[in-house]
């Protein structure tokens, strides 16, 4: 039978070692999502995560970025199709 934790280490997802510590770091994040709001929340995480890159952790990628169209549809240049 395979257990969870077998089928994670299997796939390369880290397994959860300290559930509570996981717990308390979740439980943490809420309060302040709670009381501070979600600003405080991503300027926390952002700097957690730059922290980790400067400590050398081995962040995933992502190709996500905080930039977003600010341009309508309406204003943005006709593109004739396939050129």
């Amino acid at each position: 039978m395979t257990t969870q934790s077998d089928a994670q280490a299997a796939s390369g997802t880290p397994t959860d070692i300290d559930l509570q510590e996981t717990r308390e770091w979740m439980e943490a994040l809420s309060a302040v999502i709670e009381k501070e709001g979600p600003e405080r929340a991503h300027f926390l995480l952002e700097q957690l995560l730059e922290h980790a890159r400067q400590s050398s952790i081995d962040l995933p990628f992502s190709a996500n970025t905080g930039y977003v169209n600010t341009l309508e549809p309406e204003q943005e240049a006709h593109c004739p199709g396939n050129i």
